[in-house]
């Protein structure tokens, strides 16, 4: 009989790999994006986010030396997009993701060369409607309102939407399982006496 796994945890459970570290790093930083979002604190949530598309994009990828941009508004573009909330383009996702995770502001290379939008975003009881008509009012064509709370949505359900599919293609779950070997896991401090005495017994030294 395989592990015991909670009900909140099969959507991204892996039949075959019971302790997965992708797994358990993805449910980690959904968790803290809910959390940086109840606590007011949208900025380190949106890093969480943008991060994690672009691990998930690498993860997906067929050849992971490809560009970063081309992962990730790959993975965009297949479990994200379109979605409720979010009138932009993966490319101007990505952009948006350059200017935060770099400089900590909408702008980046991109969108100083006008190949994408700036992101403006809404949170809480601000709504993205108000953005959006503000944006027009002020004939802000480089501008569109996103609610932040559908992007992280957006997020989650493209989540569940790739691991479903690690699940049922065998391919992209080898990729999953043999690139989730190189992803940090966690170990205990008595598993790590343990290792520690069963290496110095394989050495011949305990």
């Amino acid at each position: 009989m395989g592990p015991v796994v909670p009900e909140s945890f099969r959507p991204w459970y892996l039949p075959n790999v019971p302790s997965n570290p992708v797994i358990l790093n993805f449910k980690q930083i959904i968790e803290s994006i809910r959390e940086r979002r109840n606590a007011r604190r949208p900025t380190p949530a949106l890093i969480l986010l943008y991060t994690g598309i672009d691990i998930a994009g690498w993860l997906a990828a067929e050849d992971p030396s490809e560009g970063v941009a081309k992962r990730f508004t790959a993975w965009v573009d297949r479990y994200m997009l379109p979605a409720p909330g979010i009138e932009c383009s993966a490319l101007d996702l990505y952009g948006a993701r350059c200017g935060l995770l770099h400089s900590m502001s909408p702008s980046s290379n991109l969108s100083d060369g006008d190949k994408v939008v700036l992101l403006c975003y809404a949170w809480g009881d601000s709504r993205a409607t108000d953005l959006k008509a503000l944006i027009l009012t002020g004939g802000m064509a480089n501008r569109v309102a996103v609610q932040g709370e559908a992007l992280i949505e957006a997020f989650e359900a493209g989540l569940y939407k790739f691991f479903d599919e690690v699940q049922s293609d065998a391919q992209l779950q080898a990729r999953v399982v043999e690139r989730g070997e190189r992803v940090f896991g966690e170990l205990s401090s008595d598993s790590v006496r343990k290792l520690h005495e069963w290496g110095k017994r394989m050495l011949g030294e305990g």
